[in-house]
């Protein structure tokens, strides 16, 4: 029973509503009318009017439109782990049956190489574009140090808490790190970063990289004393050109190329257009790769749960998970404040709480995209920021600076090595780190989920893939987390960047 209570008042009125209620209060007299859903005009006491299937039905399929990636890549890890445990008891295959089984995620590890590739490209050349047409070049100086800053501090704690913790590395594994003993700032690995910095051609970039590897070889030499011969085995390093893509190259070139191509100006029109064209039509293959994602996801899974001796690695995921979580704390809640702290000598704190609501809207609807109007109309009626600084740069952070994504691409990434005991270097880490970040950048246009481009990140650096899919069960509820980290850094580099360049702003306008 729901009934109707109005108390009045010669100064005000105070008045309570209940379910379906629609009053209207009108200024000249204090008249209140109520129109109740399902109720009659003799009928005394009100009636919740009944939800129809349909209308159920119709509520559910909107949830699940919203959140239909997600949604199929759970149900297509729960199918894969109940399909991989029938074949692991009421079947003893053989490794050839194991490579079939893997078979279709093999094609959608390929297919989503193909096309990350060059999306991954044209994503930088035209972010890199866009921050050098607009705006004077100081102010786009500033938002590019802050981008590339905050970014190098996301991958640092990423790897730091991952190399540290070890969250892959079992404790009977861990002796197993130094089989493949490497000085992590040795000569050659850094010899062999730059050479692939600068690439011999930008064609073979995308098929291959220059690597020095260390070969034995059999030294005919005679003993000093006897003067017989015998044979000595020395260490030799060898230089060559190996598969797999140079995407060390490939981001730096296309960095510079996105910035050259934006000093042109108005020539650069056609170009950029041309690259636009390109990167929606990649994207719109990434849409059709990702409707064969949860077929693949299954097999993918299926042929992990058929090789995996115990549960150790699925028990392993949790470790990881709190691992992310840590870095995205650290990140969002220590190093950003700190940042805005010594360079504003402001509360950063002020800043997050009138932000708030954007956070949250954030966390719902993990998308920086989807919340750049929210996030524009919020910095500048909430904080009072220029809207000449808000509208240059959000859009621009909304799609290249992903602090909280890229923090998890390297600590799964890392993971994912260590699951495989693989020992990394410095070319690995370095690696790793550019095409994670450079990955992100391209992520808001790609519908494929955060585990997919960690298998791209790990064949692109040269590292087996095997158990990526397992980041499945962790990205999903992950993604919510990087995303709030996303837009908060991009809230603190907004509130930073106008605090830097608010006096620069009036003389823009004069000479305007």
């Amino acid at each position: 029973m729901y009934y109707f209570n109005a108390i009045y008042y010669k100064e005000r009125v105070v008045i309570g509503l209940f379910f379906k209620h629609v009053c209207w209060l009108s200024c000249s007299h204090i008249h209140i009318s109520c129109r109740v859903v399902g109720m009659t005009e003799n009928q005394g006491a009100f009636s919740r009017p009944r939800r129809s299937w349909t209308d159920l039905c119709r509520k559910f399929w909107g949830v699940f439109l919203r959140n239909k990636w997600q949604i199929l890549a759970l149900l297509s890890v729960l199918a894969g782990v109940f399909l991989g445990m029938i074949l692991r008891i009421y079947a003893h295959l053989t490794d050839s049956e194991k490579g079939y089984i893997n078979y279709p995620g093999e094609l959608l590890s390929r297919m989503l190489r193909m096309v990350t590739t060059p999306l991954i490209v044209t994503s930088v050349i035209i972010g890199m574009s866009e921050v050098s047409s607009k705006s004077s070049r100081r102010i786009a100086a500033r938002v590019l140090v802050y981008i590339f800053s905050t970014t190098v501090l996301a991958v640092t704690t990423g790897i730091l808490l991952s190399v540290h913790i070890k969250p892959g590395f079992s404790s009977d594994v861990t002796s197993m790190i130094d089989v493949e003993k490497e000085d992590f700032f040795s000569m050659v690995a850094l010899m062999d970063l730059v050479r692939n910095m600068i690439p011999a051609s930008l064609i073979i970039a995308f098929f291959a990289h220059y690597k020095t590897e260390t070969v034995e070889a059999e030294v005919e030499a005679y003993d000093p004393i006897s003067g017989l011969p015998m044979n000595l085995t020395e260490f030799e390093q060898l230089g060559r050109t190996v598969p797999g893509t140079n995407m060390v190259g490939l981001i730096v070139w296309s960095c510079i190329g996105g910035l050259l191509i934006g000093q042109i100006g108005e020539a650069n029109r056609t170009l950029v257009k041309l690259l636009k064209d390109l990167n929606m039509a990649l994207t719109v293959v990434a849409h059709w790769i990702t409707w064969y994602m949860p077929y693949g996801l299954i097999f993918m899974i299926a042929s992990h749960v058929t090789e995996v001796e115990g549960w150790g690695s699925f028990m392993k995921l949790g470790k990881l998970a709190g691992v992310i979580l840590l870095g995205l704390i650290i990140h969002g809640m220590v190093i950003l404040p700190f940042i805005y702290l010594v360079l504003v000598r402001r509360n950063p704190f002020v800043v997050m709480r009138e932000v708030s609501h954007v956070l949250f809207t954030a966390m719902r609807m993990s998308s920086s995209a989807d919340t750049l109007p929210e996030t524009m109309q919020c910095c500048e009626e909430r904080l009072k920021f220029d809207p000449r600084i808000t509208r240059f740069m959000l859009p621009i952070a909304s799609n290249l600076n992903m602090n909280g994504s890229v923090l998890y691409e390297v600590a799964s990434v890392v993971f994912i090595a260590q699951l495989n005991d693989i020992h990394l270097n410095g070319t690995h880490i370095v690696n790793i780190s550019l095409t994670a970040a450079a990955s992100c950048m391209g992520a808001e246009g790609v519908p494929a989920i955060g585990a997919l481009t960690s298998v791209f990140i790990l064949s692109a650096v040269g590292l087996p893939a095997k158990g990526a899919s397992l980041l499945v069960l962790l990205e999903w509820i992950l993604d919510h987390f990087n995303t709030v980290i996303n837009v908060w850094g991009n809230c603190i580099g907004v509130a930073l960047i106008h605090h830097l360049s608010q006096n620069e702003l009036p003389v823009q306008n004069q000479s305007g």
